[in-house]
């Protein structure tokens, strides 16, 4: 049995937004999109032929692709913050391990 990735199997950017059998509607939702908004479409089959839109923002990129500072922000907060900002970014690699260990696929945050 097979199953349907939450995010685009080819580009983890892209979350799923809509499922629908039928293509015509899977085209009057795409053409609903406001133009910030960038789609790829995938076919799946599991009993039956389906159609998943994956969506993202087109203005976002690559959080490698962004200027910040980190350790300059730490300085600035407060021990307690520094200590709490610290832990949920040591849990939130943690799980994009874990992700890339089940997917077996790099994940592109």
């Amino acid at each position: 049995m097979g199953h349907v990735y939450y995010h685009h199997p080819g580009d983890k950017q892209f979350s799923l937004d809509f499922v629908h059998p039928d293509p015509a509607e899977v085209v009057s939702q795409i053409v609903g999109y406001d133009d910030d908004v960038a789609v790829k479409v995938q076919k799946y089959e599991i009993d039956e032929a389906f159609y998943v839109v994956y969506t993202s923002r087109v203005d976002g990129g690559p959080v490698r692709e962004i200027n910040f500072d980190l350790k300059a922000s730490l300085a600035k907060m407060s021990e307690d913050n520094r200590t709490i900002v610290v832990r949920l970014l040591e849990i939130y690699r943690a799980r994009i391990a874990q992700n890339e260990e089940e997917e077996g696929v790099p994940v592109e945050a």
